[in-house]
């Protein structure tokens, strides 16, 4: 099975959410599942953009354009990401849980949430 976790911030980023993602994403791929993450290229705390691809602790890490807010920025780009894989893993209560749920009648992936504690 192939899982998209879609996370606001993740490396070089750090934090709690950040954590939770890479070793989740970990388990996921020792279970015997491909796991690719998207987030978004500005990283928050710095101002600086992330390159676009990396590979970093063996996870494969998309970034993306997004503007807006911090807690709700805005990256339509994510829908780029979502055609080859199986489930969307959304984490946190954002634009991307709100854009993937709406756009859901054309994609037909199911999305899973992990409010992380926002609900």
């Amino acid at each position: 099975m192939k899982i998209l976790q879609i996370v606001r911030q993740f490396r070089p980023s750090t934090g709690g959410l950040e954590n939770a993602v890479e070793g989740l994403s970990h388990a996921v791929q020792e279970a015997g599942h491909e796991v690719n993450i998207v987030t978004l290229r500005k990283i928050f705390s710095t101002g600086e953009l992330a390159p676009m691809c990396s590979i970093e602790k063996g996870l494969n890490i998309s970034r993306i354009s997004s503007w807006g807010s911090r807690r709700y920025s805005i990256a339509p780009g994510v829908l780029k990401h979502i055609d080859s894989h199986d489930v969307l893993h959304v984490h946190a209560v954002d634009f991307f849980i709100d854009f993937l749920a709406f756009s859901k009648v054309f994609h037909k992936r199911p999305i899973v949430l992990s409010t992380h504690g926002g609900f």
